[in-house]
């Protein structure tokens, strides 16, 4: 599988080489009123490509840190509400069976199984 994403890698490098080769023509860029920049198009092409992702990650970012914050209380919530259900029981199973239950899940945090957290 690694090898398949190794080729994709090289893939995509050759075509934007070969993009960033065919297009060293000098363009005018009009920054504001009265100034102009002189550069080649890929450099035009990948500043924007570049600003255009900055500006989407930091529009982003709130609502990445929301929903992080969110998922943190609720494991916490779910993990309370199993410690309750089973305080009053003196069954040494359940509470073994609620600890192994309130244990994060992995595909919260990025892990690297291909189980998806199930």
């Amino acid at each position: 599988m690694r090898i398949i994403f190794w080729f994709v890698r090289i893939a995509v490098f050759l075509v934007v080489l070969a993009f960033a080769l065919n297009n060293q023509h000098v363009v005018n860029l009009f920054l504001l009123p009265g100034s102009t920049l002189q550069t080649p198009l890929v450099w035009a092409i990948a500043c924007a490509f570049v600003l255009g992702t900055l500006f989407g990650v930091l529009a982003m970012l709130p609502l990445w840190l929301r929903a992080r914050k969110l998922a943190k209380q609720q494991i916490k919530l779910h993990a309370t509400s199993l410690d309750q259900s089973t305080a009053p029981s003196g069954n040494n199973s359940k509470a073994s069976d609620a600890k192994a239950l309130t244990k994060p899940n992995n595909a919260l945090r990025g892990s690297n199984s291909d189980e998806l957290g199930v």
